[in-house]
């Protein structure tokens, strides 16, 4: 009787140690899924908020570093440079042999050197004092003006030295006037629907401003984000040594529609 009695004992102790356990084990699986799923959720939510801003630390500045091969332009793309009047024939030859990547990357590199995180990144560069009034993200034209007015009569805050910026060149993309002595300076992304829904912005600056301020674009293509923006840019640049600037800015304006 005795015996029975330890052993109904150990198996009671067994029995609760065990149910114990479990509990403890579901605790902490419960606890690890919680952290899981805050940290998903996290992550969504800024992602959505930064989607068209998020930027590509990215080295070899397109994420895909062929141009030719699997990553030959899709038909659209070429018909996309072939409207604006260069012949399709050659620019498809151009896109596929990856001639013009060299033209991008130094573009994306230039962006990299500037401290561009994302796209639009934009700059107005005071060319006489060597300053510049950075402008992030898609911001309406209210802030370009601001800003443009700011370093025409020498009222504008939040003046940053140029240290890192490239000026201006010839190896440039630039409308407008190139004497001038503003230049807002673009790196874009022809995917990036923030990049479109600023692009009308550099028109009615043009237009209001004049001689006054020239409009340089640069690439940025966030290959990570956007799989075609690498492809688009170089067929870009293609237009441009195809047909010159006029085709490259119809080109661009076309991209952005």
């Amino acid at each position: 009787m005795e015996t029975l009695k330890r052993i109904l004992s150990n198996n009671i102790f067994l029995n609760n140690f065990v149910s114990a356990f479990l509990i403890i084990l579901l605790i902490a699986f419960s606890f690890a899924l919680g952290v899981f799923w805050t940290r998903t959720k996290s992550f969504e939510d800024y992602y959505k908020r930064n989607a068209g801003s998020l930027a590509a630390n990215n080295p070899s500045g397109s994420g895909a570093a062929d141009s030719v091969g699997n990553n030959e332009p899709s038909l659209n793309i070429v018909e996309l440079a072939a409207s604006v009047g260069v012949d399709k024939n050659k620019v498809e030859s151009c896109i596929n042999s990856g001639e013009t990547s060299k033209e991008v990357n130094d573009d994306y590199q230039s962006g990299v050197k500037a401290g561009v995180t994302g796209t639009p990144a934009n700059y107005i560069l005071n060319l006489k004092t060597n300053q510049y009034v950075q402008l992030r993200g898609a911001v309406p034209y209210t802030e370009v003006k601001s800003a443009i007015d700011g370093l025409l009569n020498g009222t504008a805050t939040d003046l940053i030295a140029n240290t890192n910026l490239d000026k201006p060149s010839e190896n440039d993309k630039i409308k407008g006037n190139k004497n001038a002595q503003l230049a807002l300076i673009e790196y874009s992304d022809y995917e990036c629907p923030f990049c479109k829904r600023f692009h009308p912005t550099i028109n009615q600056m043009l237009s209001e401003y004049g001689d006054k301020i020239m409009y340089v674009y640069r690439h940025f293509p966030l290959s990570q984000l956007h799989p075609n923006a690498q492809k688009l840019a170089e067929a870009g640049e293609c237009v441009l040594k195809l047909g010159g600037e006029q085709k490259f800015w119809a080109y661009t304006d076309k991209a952005f529609e």
